[in-house]
């Protein structure tokens, strides 16, 4: 993610995914053996209170898949 001092960042896994994304630090990884992190099937949204968007990672199951978001300062 994009660095940003705020404090929300909404993160929504795109329309079209046909795997999981997997929303975590630094040690998220989207193998299920080896799982790390939240998961977000398709038009999933997660909300999450960060104080800097670039600590917020993201893996999938299948490589073509992604994810849209926003970052929101806090003012």
């Amino acid at each position: 993610a994009a660095s940003h001092t705020g404090s929300q960042v909404i993160i929504q896994a795109e329309t079209d995914n046909t795997g999981d994304i997997i929303v975590g630090d630094d040690t998220c990884v989207a193998a299920i053996a080896t799982r790390r992190g939240v998961a977000l099937s398709a038009r999933a949204v997660l909300i999450l209170d960060v104080d800097d968007a670039s600590k917020v990672y993201i893996d999938s199951t299948v490589d073509t898949d992604g994810v849209t978001y926003i970052a929101l300062s806090g003012g």
